[in-house]
């Protein structure tokens, strides 16, 4: 706000405060900085929770909202309409493993170029299939553990 009388606010908003020209940001002009950081468990919890609505009202988001730290709102919100786009086009209600298979994908690479590129979440997507591959049981992002689909007890059980 150029003065106490002014009814005219200039809102700016970037990724990059720190390219921002100096004579932009100095007092009179720019010079409240107000700094939106990354949702935290409860945000993420409440991204999902408003752009799912009705669907997954049930479902405890707490462990899915663990999965997604470090993501920006945008991402969530994204998460959230490809499942019930998924959902949608199979003809049927939305469930957590549209919400999961958005969240945490199935890891399409070969180890290698996942390594080489230092992905830390394409890790976590490898440690998991080959999990699943050896057939020990591995953590549900919902909540439980269950074994890899071959396994011969096909047992899930609640914690982990």
């Amino acid at each position: 706000m150029s003065g106490a009388t002014s009814s005219l606010t200039i809102i700016g908003a970037t990724n990059f405060p720190e390219r921002l020209d100096e004579a932009l940001v100095r007092p009179g002009r720019l010079n409240k900085v107000v700094r939106i950081g990354r949702p935290d468990g409860p945000a993420t919890v409440g991204i999902l929770r408003q752009h799912l609505g009705r669907d997954l009202a049930d479902l405890d988001l707490g462990p899915v909202a663990s999965i997604c730290a470090g993501a920006t709102g945008s991402q969530i919100a994204g998460w959230a309409k490809g499942a019930r786009a998924t959902a949608r086009a199979a003809g049927r209600p939305m469930t957590h493993a549209d919400l999961g298979a958005q969240v945490a994908p199935a890891e399409t690479r070969d180890a290698q170029e996942v390594w080489a590129n230092k992905d830390v979440m394409g890790l976590r997507r490898l440690g998991s299939t080959a999990v699943c591959t050896l057939e020990t049981p591995t953590l549900d992002p919902f909540g439980g553990s269950h074994f890899g689909a071959n396994h011969p007890d096909m047992t899930h059980s609640s914690g982990s």
